[in-house]
């Protein structure tokens, strides 16, 4: 044993004696490079191409994504999730924190048939084209499932967070117990303030062991994306046939759809499954002018 270190007195603590490498104080892999993925996925698109004013897409992928926590203890800024044994990595292989079974997209361009040239008003004056002519809305939508989080508990009591080589201890979980809850559910307990998954499904480990719990589960995911863009706008042409003024309001997140933010996911914590943010911005109406000449 080294002079002057812990190891070399009489006693030794027994959680130093506990660690997979008993004869070092501190083993230490940063970011190691190793790991793996699969990805599965079907990809669905519809398409009107434009015609009548209009044109419009839609398109659905299913997915899933299995991965063993990006680069080592974490991709950095990419992936939060940290390796929990670092002799056993097989372990980690899981849903990745990204995974995304479910994601649909569309969005859709109309200019209204009305004014001159159009199916509707080819006849109208120049008032009756000013005000009625010229009008084009658009949209886009999203949906997609909630992402996987990864579920903790405090340090390694006795052994020293970081010190054995490891980053994170993850909760136990209790078998048969169900930890998702419905979507309805889910949703109503993140207005009240309560747990988004079922709490009883997970315990705290005991001290010197691993918790049981995988690095992310299926049925513990954050709260669904949806999102609804819309524009309105308003083409002024002039007699030159040249220039062009165009007037635009836009409404970001329209219905003003709530997406509940990542819910706290240290068992430790009093607030663990409950939601305290908002993973999406309130609606936001924009007015634009743009003149072309």
């Amino acid at each position: 044993m080294l002079p002057g270190t812990a190891l070399n007195t009489a006693t030794i603590a027994r959680g130093q004696l506990l660690r997979r490498f008993p004869q070092y104080q501190a083993v230490n892999l940063f970011r190691p490079h190793i790991g793996y993925s699969t990805y599965h996925a079907a990809q669905f698109n519809l398409q009107k191409r434009f015609s009548d004013g209009l044109s419009a897409l839609v398109n659905y992928t299913w997915s899933k994504q299995l991965d063993t926590s990006g680069v080592g203890n974490g991709a950095s800024f990419l992936d939060p999730t940290t390796v929990e044994d670092i002799s056993n990595y097989d372990d980690e292989y899981s849903y990745a924190t990204y995974d995304v079974p479910h994601r649909m997209t569309a969005n859709f361009v109309y200019e209204l048939p009305l004014g001159r040239k159009k199916r509707f008003g080819k006849d109208w004056n120049g008032i009756s084209q000013a005000v009625l002519g010229g009008w084009q809305i658009s949209g886009s939508a999203v949906y997609q499932s909630g992402a996987p989080v990864a579920l903790v508990a405090n340090g390694f009591p006795g052994l020293g967070l970081g010190s054995i080589g490891n980053q994170v201890r993850r909760a136990d979980i209790i078998a048969g117990a169900n930890p998702q809850l419905s979507a309805d559910t889910y949703r109503a307990n993140a207005r009240a303030g309560l747990a988004v998954f079922n709490r009883a499904a997970f315990a705290i480990p005991g001290d010197f062991f691993f918790g049981t719990a995988p690095r992310t589960l299926n049925g513990v995911r954050r709260d669904t994306y949806k999102n609804v863009d819309l524009t309105a706008t308003k083409n002024f042409y002039f007699a030159d046939g040249r220039n062009k003024l165009q007037l635009r309001a836009e409404f970001l997140n329209a219905f003003n759809i709530t997406v509940f933010g990542t819910p706290a996911t240290n068992i430790n914590d009093p607030n663990f499954g409950t939601v305290t943010s908002q993973g999406n911005r309130p609606r936001i109406i924009q007015l634009v002018g743009r003149f072309t000449f």
